[in-house]
């Protein structure tokens, strides 16, 4: 019985596209862990910690764009899913959460290995299936899928045979092109921002936002800010934003994409500017009220119409003033290029034009932000995820994106470096994947010291990471200085960057200071 099930659900979930599985093995998925291992025309990756595997199984899912599946045993092993399960809900990712489980008759007694695992997503996956030989799948692969396995003793009851499957087509998206037209009456002065898209889409969109004669605040995870170059891409950073809105030079907010991580998209829950959202996903990102267009409702025509009618009275003298503040960041970080700034503009310029970039948690993305990107034509492809602004399983994501033949960097802090270190089994699992892990040691939470100053907030530390890299056999490199990355060009290294703080915070001072 137990493995004929198993076997029925791994065909059903390899006719909806999966042809990758993140398994954690245990006794109770016993069944699953060796019917995948005797499968042909499937990717298995093993790993020992659930939250580590489904945040991979999510970078995953961004490369290939298919749906991937993350494999547990019962128990406590299910919760460290969660996590993952809400972020990807928040991308309406494709995750698939197969949790294997004691009979039914076990639940809510407080028997071992035993707890209520149907209801432990509740709200972030489309559903849950109690999986039985019944059963059958219908899921449109825009929130995660929850599918939950009963195995009875003896577990393995059958003889277990090498085969293939027959993997499905990505399933498209459900939503047709519906031409929602928002109403652009109260938008006279707009600031575009452009937020978190995958490259594709991007591209898709840069010739159309690059024609328009409207400012364009581009985030580095938007993808666009490598494609679009003209006077009309704002350079002057997030703090720039705010001054321009105090002085009423903004009437309204255009977002196209994810929802924005500037700290001007948070300020507007207390403004009354008008917002529209021509937003990627489903979600407004603001408790207010506002306009919110999903992209996918939109044809190419009605978006190429949206940006036609919308005009910014008074645009040449608003880049003037831009610019003007632009040209002062630009001698600022010349100034201090042992700050933390400084130095990831030195490593930015460094990266290969086919490379791609993973940034994670709230300052390192903000940082990248106010770097000068017209100093190379980059063609760099760059991920962000803030784990639902928070700094989960970071690691695990920008491995996920990785492989043999494109370098991959990831760009993330101290603290969320420490938050994730399981997340490193990737390497073991894949030791041929071209991958470099970029951490910024700043002591502790500084994105903090900007809040509160308060050092409770900021756990502070004294530790470095030479020898964690030891541990997980990886090539270290230690940064104090740009000559330092004169020895990039390497795999598989963890790259300490320590920057002066003292030159980060009078840089960051000087910053509000122009900006005021």
């Amino acid at each position: 019985m137990n493995v004929n099930l198993a076997n029925k659900l791994v065909d059903h979930l390899s006719q909806q596209g999966v042809a990758e599985w993140i398994v954690c093995a245990g006794s109770r998925n016993a069944p699953l862990v060796k019917i995948l291992s005797k499968i042909s025309n499937i990717k298995v990756h093993y790993f020992f910690e659930e939250r580590s595997a489904a945040y991979f199984a999510i970078g995953r899912i961004h490369k290939r764009g298919a749906p991937t599946a993350v494999v547990t045993t019962s128990g406590t092993a299910v919760a460290n899913l969660l996590p993952a399960v809400i972020e990807a809900h928040y991308q309406e990712l494709p995750l698939v959460l197969v949790t294997a489980d004691r009979p039914t008759s076990y639940r809510n007694t407080g028997a071992p290995q035993a707890i209520d695992q149907m209801n432990i997503f509740s709200g972030y996956s489309e559903q849950t299936i109690d999986w039985d030989v019944e059963s059958e799948i219908c899921w449109s692969q825009e929130k995660p899928l929850h599918v939950n396995i009963c195995f009875d003793e003896p577990l393995i009851d059958n003889e277990i045979h090498v085969r293939s499957v027959e993997i499905g087509n990505v399933r498209a998206t459900s939503k047709s092109k519906i031409d929602q037209y928002p109403n652009l009456e109260k938008f006279k002065k707009p600031l575009v921002i452009g937020s978190c898209m995958s490259r594709s889409q991007a591209e898709e969109l840069a010739p159309l936002l690059g024609n328009s004669l409207l400012p364009l605040y581009l985030e580095c995870g938007s993808n666009l800010k490598q494609l679009i170059k003209g006077s009309h891409v704002l350079n002057g950073g997030e703090f720039a934003l705010q001054h321009y809105v105090n002085r009423g030079w903004v009437d309204s907010i255009v977002r196209i994409g994810g929802v924005p991580t500037t700290r001007l998209w948070r300020d507007l829950e207390y403004s009354s500017l008008p917002v529209l959202s021509l937003s990627t996903t489903r979600f407004s990102g603001l408790a207010r009220e506002s306009q919110v267009t999903p992209l996918r409702s939109l044809s190419k025509d009605s978006l190429a119409k949206i940006f036609l009618d919308l005009k910014f009275d008074g645009l040449d003298q608003f880049l003037e003033q831009d610019h003007l503040l632009t040209e002062l960041l630009k001698k600022s970080l010349k100034h201090f290029s042992h700050s933390e700034i400084g130095l990831l503009q030195k490593f930015f310029n460094k990266l290969g034009d086919d490379d791609q970039l993973f940034i994670g948690n709230s300052l390192p993305i903000r940082e990248m932000d106010l770097l000068d990107w017209q100093q190379r034509n980059s063609q760099v492809s760059i991920y962000t995820q803030r784990g639902v602004n928070g700094i989960d399983g970071l690691v695990s994501t920008a491995l996920g994106l990785a492989d043999s033949q494109r370098k991959t960097w990831a760009l993330i802090g101290d603290l969320t470096f420490m938050y994730d270190l399981a997340g490193l089994w990737a390497l073991k699992i894949n030791p041929d994947l071209n991958f470099n892990l970029v951490v910024v040691n700043n002591g502790g939470g500084k994105i903090f010291s900007r809040i509160f100053a308060d050092p409770l907030f900021e756990n502070r530390h004294g530790l470095t990471f030479e020898s964690i890299a030891k541990f997980w056999g990886l090539n270290y490199l230690l940064v104090r200085s740009g000559e330092d990355f004169e020895n990039l060009d390497t795999q598989n290294t963890l790259i300490e960057i320590w920057p002066d703080g003292k030159e980060s915070q009078s840089l960051w001072n000087q910053i509000k200071t122009i900006t005021a």
